[in-house]
């Protein structure tokens, strides 16, 4: 019966050794005092501490990605009033941005599209102000 024991046992057996690394274990079986730095205590009694928490910077990237097609829709005369949305939603989130992260890429885009809005309405406005063999319909002293 006892080599009958021995074929039932498994071929392969696990040496587990206590982990040297842990409290109060050592490769002796000794009891050994816990791993730290002895100057700086710890505030946690566990000694865990908590992963830093990331800022999530979706404003400013919400702010660049507006601002970036705010540019690109004023710059056609046919997309000017998607362009003078997208470019105050870039402001808004440029704000926010700005605030709470330090980035101002989305700001400046905006204004940069609020300027060629201004120069695409002001070339289409001058005329109509100065020449006066166009009658609109307004009238200006």
């Amino acid at each position: 019966m006892t080599e009958d024991k021995h074929k039932e046992q498994p071929f392969v057996t696990i040496n587990r050794q206590p982990d040297p690394l842990r409290e109060g274990t050592s490769v002796n079986n000794e009891e050994s005092e816990p791993l730290g730095d002895p100057e700086f205590p710890s505030s946690f009694s566990s000694g865990w501490t908590p992963p830093p928490v990331k800022l999530k910077k979706t404003s400013a990237v919400l702010a660049v990605l507006c601002g970036i097609l705010a540019v690109l829709f004023n710059l056609l005369v046919v997309t000017l009033p998607l362009g003078i949305i997208l470019g105050i939603t870039a402001f808004g989130s440029g704000l926010v941005a700005r605030r709470s992260h330090r980035r101002s890429a989305g700001l400046v885009l905006s204004l940069f599209s609020f300027l060629i809005a201004m120069v695409w309405l002001a070339s289409a406005l001058v005329p109509l102000a100065v020449d006066p063999t166009i009658r609109v319909g307004l009238r200006l002293p």
